[in-house]
């Protein structure tokens, strides 16, 4: 089991696991997602970031946030949002669309949009590199780029070299639409188990429990320290733990991501997830 969100945000990664693993096995993967409360966690993640850079402070959060939404009302809506409740998704030069009916309970892609009343439109699908050239562009960025196996590479004198993307602690709680992303690139949601980080923490033996069933392992999966050690590095490894919240800032962002955790909150009462919908409910909607 991986703890890595940025594995989940990145646009490119589940296109480049299929690369590399191929469909057939990358179709009996399962991947365990545990979701923390928006605001919050772009608080934590600002001082995981923060280390990058020398003394980072409560003021050095305060004072980036408003660049950070900016940037993200100014080019995110053109480039990485997929869905509602970005104008984007009425707009974009999609590749497909994921389409849930609603009779046969069965999700696929299409080419066109969807208008029979059966078909739910869930997601404008457009290529991840489309994607970060197109955030690229708007923030001007082109500068910053890094190798890739997205790519077709079929020389080793060059690596072949797409965008980075831009990555602030706001975006990274989006979640909607890094979930509609591996939706895109074929991952079933039958394959993703969903939990709160907050009910991970204050019940992780059951938490743990729930995944080895599902995963298949039962109990021998579990060691006597697991449930110890995902309650510590949930809760006391956190990089804002024992700083106060900057309560207007905060407000700020919780009003910002609200449409998305409201967009993330309908897909997961749409699609067969293996979560708790009340449970991340609560966790998303947390003061």
């Amino acid at each position: 089991m991986e703890i890595t969100p940025k594995y989940f945000y990145l646009r490119h990664v589940p296109y480049s696991m299929i690369r590399i693993m191929g469909q057939k096995q990358l179709s009996s993967t399962r991947f365990v997602l545990f979701l923390r409360n928006g605001a919050k966690r772009a608080f934590s993640g600002s001082f995981e970031m923060g280390m990058l850079k020398h003394n980072w402070t409560v003021d050095n959060f305060v004072a980036e946030t408003p660049l950070a939404l900016q940037h993200i009302k100014d080019c995110y809506s053109q480039s990485l949002a997929l869905g509602p409740p970005s104008l984007a998704f009425s707009n974009a030069s999609a590749d497909a669309y994921l389409v849930f009916n609603t009779s046969s309970k069965q999700l696929f892609r299409r080419t066109s949009r969807p208008h029979h009343p059966d078909l739910k439109l869930l997601a404008a699908c457009v290529d991840p590199v489309v994607q970060l050239k197109r955030m690229a562009t708007c923030l001007d960025t082109w500068e910053w780029m890094e190798p890739s196996v997205l790519c077709n590479n079929n020389t080793s004198e060059k690596p072949c070299m797409i965008p980075v993307q831009y990555d602030s602690p706001v975006d990274r709680s989006l979640y909607v639409d890094q979930l509609r992303n591996w939706l895109c690139a074929g991952v079933q949601p039958q394959q993703i188990l969903i939990r709160s980080t907050t009910a991970a923490w204050r019940n992780p033996n059951a938490t743990l429990q729930r995944i080895a069933d599902w995963m298949g392992r039962g109990s021998s999966y579990m060691t006597p320290n697991l449930a110890q050690q995902l309650g510590i590095g949930v809760h006391n490894k956190s990089q804002s733990a024992g700083r106060e919240y900057p309560s207007a800032t905060m407000a700020q962002i919780r009003t910002f991501i609200q449409p998305y955790d409201d967009a993330l909150l309908e897909l997961l009462g749409t699609l067969p997830f293996d979560v708790n919908v009340t449970e991340v409910a609560s966790e998303l909607r947390q003061p």
